[in-house]
């Protein structure tokens, strides 16, 4: 199975005057899943676009004046159906300022 997320999302990083900085946000957009299965010589493939949300949270660890690590939870979850299943996803990143 194949997730895909097209999202407009909205970040805030909350200031607390220190190397941490935590931050919250979600979005709205599409969630396409696909799915293949072969069964002996026949492969049958379906997919299916439903309306999402996605929540995250996180915290920015300072490591210099331009460089962060980044360290974030995700959640998204179809709308269109309640019996869909959540999508949970843990994130490690840098960032980087020009």
């Amino acid at each position: 199975m194949s997730i895909i997320g097209i999202m407009a999302t909205a970040w805030y990083d909350i200031p607390i005057g220190a190397a941490l900085v935590p931050y919250v946000g979600g979005g709205l957009g599409l969630v396409i899943r696909s799915v293949t299965a072969a069964v002996g010589d026949n492969t049958q493939s379906a997919s299916e676009t439903d309306l999402g949300a996605q929540g995250g949270v996180g915290v920015n660890v300072q490591l210099s004046n331009a460089l962060d690590l980044q360290l974030g939870y995700r959640i998204v979850a179809p709308l269109g159906d309640p019996s869909l299943q959540l999508f949970h996803s843990a994130e490690i990143g840098m960032v980087y300022r020009l």
